[in-house]
């Protein structure tokens, strides 16, 4: 079965093919530092929070943990979006609808991070650990999210189309 690419597509050369993944692998993995470094400084946060509530404030675990992510999940998303994402198009136009998404993904990974959080410490794994492990469980899953929903960059209208 022969298939033949539409005449306003031509196929690049080979060597465009190429350097166009390692440009766009480049840019993912620099992506993915970038984020990884913002994700730190969130944890550095939450942890500060985590602990403050719990030693000097004496709430129970579990709220402190949700007070840390929240305030983590406003620092990671100015980060983000002023450092990670900022070069990325997106498509939804203010900042305050970027946030609202991150926010939303966010809380959803979040009740991952609560639930390993609340198998770790029946566990009787260390409360400090336990918040660790619990974000880099949600980690993976924040980040695809990140990448291709809160910052999604936006689609090219397709040549010939009438819109």
């Amino acid at each position: 079965m022969n298939v033949e690419r539409p005449p306003d597509k031509p196929v690049p050369p080979p060597g465009n093919r190429i350097s166009n993944w390692i440009r766009n692998t480049a840019r993912s993995q620099k992506t993915f530092v970038k984020f990884a470094i913002v994700g730190a400084s969130g944890v550095v946060v939450n942890e500060f929070v985590y602990y403050a509530m719990t030693r000097f404030a004496h709430l129970p675990y579990i709220p402190s943990q949700a007070i840390g992510v929240e305030l983590a999940i406003v620092n990671n998303f100015i980060w983000n979006d002023s450092m990670t994402f900022k070069n990325s198009p997106v498509q939804s136009i203010s900042k305050i609808h970027r946030f609202g998404k991150y926010n939303l993904l966010s809380l959803m990974t979040f009740a991952v991070n609560l639930v390993v959080f609340a198998i770790l410490l029946s566990l009787h794994v260390w409360d400090i650990y336990a918040s660790i492990l619990a974000i880099v469980a949600s980690f993976g899953l924040n980040y695809f999210g990140s990448a291709k929903w809160a910052w999604r960059p936006k689609k090219e209208p397709q040549s010939g189309s009438t819109a």
